[in-house]
């Protein structure tokens, strides 16, 4: 065979690279393809697929047995146009075993979801983040996605970042979200259109700063986790004027199961000119301002009804059905509030 009878992968043209290495597998593109050289690294982030992002842990069985400890099992998948990478890992009841064999497999997941924003080359538009992340990860993402367009953090447990009980601090710390990563992240998406926190609790200080530093903001989503402490029913307006003093251009505004008052609703109204669509669902301590506002009598509540629907071209208020909310509806009763 002559020397020369041979044809360089370098040469193939790059669509016909592009095709090859979505069908190798995207695990062995994450791992392997990509340090192949520099061409391929370069046509490994070329892809389109990186646009557009799910990272999502949840678990998958409650009845796995190590050794003589019972634990269970956790997947870490992650979505990029129509592909999926996906791993699985035991996680231990006991704080031993859940060193050994759990955090092992959330470092794997982190060190993936990297590679996988990596590879966006700074282009990514949409990221989900489910049950999932820490403060590396998410100083990761501010630093080489400074074009997302849309953020969305959902069942996601973000601590506080001064612990009064040390039996309520995350372990290991490294794994987890803080307030102040939270925060740092927000400073760097001057882009941002659409920040969602489905069932996540974030303090006031990010509303702040997001409103701050992400002018382009139109869309915002609260959906606290529990309406409730201790079985006894708590209001606060602080999230409602938050959104009001930094956020008056939104045109949408989910706030499903908050704890504001009439209170927090008038700000809104008065100051949040642009919004076209207003979710109240679940929001019952709004239900004697709003809901008996269609007894006659009654016209102070008639009125601030009246001027919801006036303002607002869509208004979902506290007792509309929850049929078409993409989550199980944490209270689907007035009275469970008590």
């Amino acid at each position: 065979m002559e020397k020369n009878n041979y044809r360089d992968w370098l040469d193939l043209p790059v669509e016909l690279m592009e095709s090859i290495m979505q069908r190798i597998g995207w695990y062995d593109v994450l791992m392997g393809a990509k340090n192949v050289c520099k061409t391929w690294h370069k046509i490994c982030k070329g892809l389109s697929e990186w646009q557009v992002i799910e990272i999502r842990q949840v678990r998958v069985s409650n009845n796995v047995q190590i050794g003589e400890e019972w634990g269970y099992l956790e997947k870490v998948s992650i979505f990029f146009g129509e592909h999926a990478i996906e791993i699985e890992f035991i996680c231990g009841i006991n704080e031993t075993v859940e060193l050994k064999c759990g955090i092992e497999g959330v470092e794997l997941g982190m060190k993936l979801a990297m590679h996988v924003i990596d590879l966006s080359s700074g282009e990514l538009l949409d990221l989900c983040i489910h049950g999932f992340g820490c403060n590396h990860l998410l100083e990761f993402i501010s630093h080489r996605s400074s074009q997302l367009r849309r953020l969305r953090l959902q069942f996601c447990d973000v601590y506080s970042d001064d612990y009064s009980d040390d039996s309520f601090k995350p372990k290991p710390p490294r794994l987890h979200i803080s307030n102040k990563g939270l925060i740092e992240m927000l400073r760097h998406l001057p882009l941002l259109e659409e920040l969602q926190f489905p069932h996540t609790s974030i303090p006031t200080e990010c509303i702040e700063v997001a409103g701050r530093c992400c002018p382009h903001l139109k869309s915002f989503t609260l959906n606290e986790k529990e309406c409730y402490y201790w079985g006894r029913p708590l209001t606060n307006n602080a999230h409602a004027l938050a959104i009001v003093r930094n956020m008056p251009k939104l045109r949408h505004l989910q706030l499903f199961g908050n704890r504001m008052t009439d209170r927090g609703l008038k700000a809104i109204l008065n100051h949040c000119h642009f919004l076209e669509y207003l979710d109240l669902r679940e929001c019952y301590f709004l239900y004697d301002a709003l809901e008996e506002a269609k007894i006659p009598r009654n016209l102070r509540r008639r009125n601030l009804a009246r001027e919801l629907r006036q303002k607002i071209k869509l208004v979902r208020f506290p007792l509309d059905s929850t049929e078409d909310y993409e989550f199980k509806a944490e209270i689907s009763d007035f009275y469970d509030y008590w």
